[in-house]
């Protein structure tokens, strides 16, 4: 005994080294009952009222703990233990800790592998096991405690990790949360479905008030927050977290994972984990058409024919990035004479269209295809038709009002009044469009199931209705046409390039969900009527639309299995936003670009019948402007605005220097000219040696003040 009491109060490391070494002996089956004795006259050796002044002075570094534990309502057992100092002690709020896992039921832990992260001295454990009986408790035992770095760390590191906020000078406890963060973590990958996650936060006060409360005799105790969570789709989270691992672990503390409303998190794990698994198996997105992915247009078409029973294909849906933009694109690729739009549809169109007249275009001079005029209307089909019947419009955009969206009713009559008189109908569904497993019924789809789409109408539909980014929006146009499809399909690649591939991955998600989870129908598809005889001719395509859509390299045609990577693809990355529609096109801006120039921006600007000029460009200089060029063509042209490629010059791939580019905006100054400066070819340059970035702000802050209007 003496000599056992010697090493131990060398210190506190010895002392763990002579407990442990008795815990050896108590696992070893010969020596366990000499060593089982040993402990019990060293436990009454210190518990002794009678125990000598150098005992007391071992305490130190051999610390008493005794509690008591409750096995049921009757049955009490204490709890005796040694501690050594660099073992955290507890205070009063594991004892409250510990009431409260007291009162969770049997079935929590009883049978179930549990593990105790930051156990101290391990007591909670113990009577865990003693009240549940779980099947394993994981705890550092020796044999593990061999494996772990702490085994060779000093009594100080020990020491460090129980008592950080001391040896650093402050008293918030921040070391404790970053460990339990970590634990969270760590333990999302190994969590078992259903498992729990139970969590003891102690906190103290702020440091200004707890040094106050010190000063004064006051005594700081840890407060108490417990927490307890469950994993929803833990498969799924797991995915989520492991590819955050690798590489995007700065991502991790900015995901939000808490929901007050279940049916959020139903739509927005699922993506999550949909868009790590992509991220984590691809090195590029492959090319896609810019109508749409072909895979979110399947799974739309798919979405059709189960639920609504209506027999489309990808090659009848053609995506776009909301339904205003549908909206308007398909106004600018028929340009009528006149239009017809739901007062709630026509608020994002151009003003210059709703103001506009066929009186105002004789004054004006201008060419009857080349002006839209549009009529709002309100959304109530009698009123509607009405309307329909005596202006006789080209073009009707409309919606379908709650109470008449049950039944195919008015949806009937639109299309056989805009039959007659060789009108398109272009029909918003969005408000009545649900993304649910048992939609609701919806007149215009159950029309559809039973008959094909007339060659005139198009189904518009934009989703709204997402509970996870309210904001982000994707429509879809539905046509039976193919020689309308071909043309809307052209008309979205030319004027917006594509729509963002993250928002066609989260509704196909949900597309997705939808269709995984329903059963095949048994019964074949119902026969769809055949379509009527057409009454009188339908308005086509302008000419001008035309003849831009035909002379313009648009999209790559391939089958859906080719694996190539294609660098040949002019594909526009500038989608024409509603400030430079407005500042330049309805303005009556001109446009100006350089001979060479990327040729999907001048096909647009044809196609929204803009004012054109070109700046000729000399090859010898690699198709750059030059200060001289510039100047010429600008003496000719009327409010120009001025197209640059730069730094790198598109298709050539050449470099505007500092230097020529501090020219060029100078001359664009002195003559009052607006600069579009796309850098969208920029940054991936082959050969950048010798290039300086560009510095233009000193040329800018010359010439702003002395030009408004640049």
């Amino acid at each position: 005994m003496e000599e056992f009491l010697k090493r131990c109060e060398q210190s506190g490391d010895a002392a763990y080294a002579a407990l442990r070494s008795l815990l050896e002996r108590l696992e070893d089956p010969s020596t366990r009952t000499d060593a089982r004795v040993f402990l019990s006259e060293l436990q009454k050796r210190f518990s002794s009222e009678e125990a000598s002044e150098r005992d007391r002075c071992l305490e130190t570094t051999i610390s008493k703990f005794k509690t008591s534990i409750s096995n049921s309502f009757e049955k009490r057992k204490k709890l005796s233990m040694i501690v050594i100092p660099s073992i955290f002690m507890p205070e009063d709020w594991s004892f409250t800790f510990y009431e409260g896992l007291n009162r969770h039921p049997d079935s929590i832990f009883k049978d179930k592998r549990v593990v105790e992260l930051g156990c101290g001295n391990g007591w909670i454990t113990i009577a865990i096991a003693e009240k549940w009986s779980p099947s394993k408790i994981l705890n550092p035992n020796p044999d593990a405690m061999s494996k772990m770095i702490t085994e060779s760390a000093s009594e100080e590191f020990l020491h460090s990790l129980s008592n950080y906020c001391a040896l650093q000078g402050f008293v918030e406890d921040q070391f404790g949360l970053g460990l339990i963060a970590r634990a969270i973590e760590e333990g999302i990958s190994v969590i078992k479905p259903l498992g729990v996650m139970i969590f003891n936060m102690g906190g103290r006060p702020g440091q200004a008030v707890s040094w106050a409360y010190a000063k004064a005799g006051g005594r700081i105790s840890h407060a108490l927050s417990v927490y307890s969570c469950r994993l929803r789709q833990p498969n799924q989270v797991k995915k989520i977290f492991e590819f955050l691992r690798n590489g995007f672990t700065d991502i991790s503390s900015s995901l939000d994972l808490s929901f007050e409303d279940e049916s959020v998190a139903d739509e927005k794990i699922p993506f999550l984990a949909h868009l790590a698994n992509i991220l984590q198996d691809i090195s590029f997105f492959s090319y896609e058409p810019p109508a749409g992915s072909r895979r979110f247009r399947s799974l739309i078409s798919g979405f059709m024919r189960t639920y609504h029973h209506i027999p489309l294909t990808a090659d009848n849906v053609v995506v776009f990035p909301s339904r205003t933009v549908a909206i308007e694109s398909a106004l600018r690729l028929l340009s009528p004479r006149l239009a017809i739009d739901d007062e709630q549809l026509s608020r994002y169109l151009p003003s210059q269209w709703l103001t506009t007249l066929n009186i105002e275009k004789a004054e004006s001079g201008k060419n009857s295809e080349e002006v839209i005029a549009v009529i709002e209307a309100p959304r109530q089909s009698d009123l509607m038709l009405e309307l329909i019947k005596k202006l006789k419009p080209e073009v009707v955009v409309t919606g379908i009002a709650q109470f008449e969206s049950v039944t195919s009713s008015a949806f009937e009559h639109l299309l056989d009044t805009t039959k007659e008189i060789g009108s398109r109908l272009f029909l918003d569904i969005s408000d009545h469009f649900e993304l649910s497993s048992l939609p609701s019924s919806n007149g215009v789809l159950k029309y559809l199931a039973g008959t094909p789409l007339p060659p005139h109408a198009m189904i518009v539909c934009g989703l709204l209705k997402n509970q996870v980014y309210t904001d982000l929006e994707v429509a879809f146009v539905i046509s039976e046409e193919e020689a309308m499809f071909k043309a809307l399909c052209k008309t979205v690649e030319l004027l917006q390039g594509s729509t963002a591939i993250i928002s066609q991955y989260y509704y196909g998600c949900l597309f997705h969900e939808l269709l995984s989870f329903q059963l095949a129908d048994r019964r074949p598809p119902p026969l769809r009527n055949g379509e009527k005889a057409k009454a009188t001719a339908v308005n086509g395509f302008s000419s001008s639309t035309i003849s831009v859509l035909d002379h313009t390299e648009l999209s790559i045609n391939e089958s859906d299995e080719s694996s190539l990577v294609h660098m040949d693809a002019d594909q526009s990355f500038l989608p024409l936003t509603k400030p430079v529609k407005a500042a330049i096109f309805e303005k009556g801006g001109t446009l100006c670009f350089p001979t060479g120039s990327n040729g999907h921006y001048v096909s647009a600007a044809k196609f929204l019948n803009a004012k054109i000029a070109s700046i000729p460009t000399n090859p010898e200089v690699g198709y750059k402007l030059t200060e001289e060029t510039l100047t010429a063509a600008l003496k000719t042209v009327n409010e120009p605005w001025i197209y640059i490629s730069g730094p790198t010059v598109s298709p050539t791939g050449l470099l505007y220097s500092n230097e020529e580019m501090n020219k060029l905006l100078s001359v664009c100054a002195e003559f009052g000219a607006r600069v579009i400066l796309d850098t969208s070819f920029s940054g991936v340059e082959f050969n950048s040696k010798g290039f300086n970035a560009w510095n233009l702000g000193a040329t800018l802050e010359k010439i702003s003040p002395a030009k408004s209007t640049f």
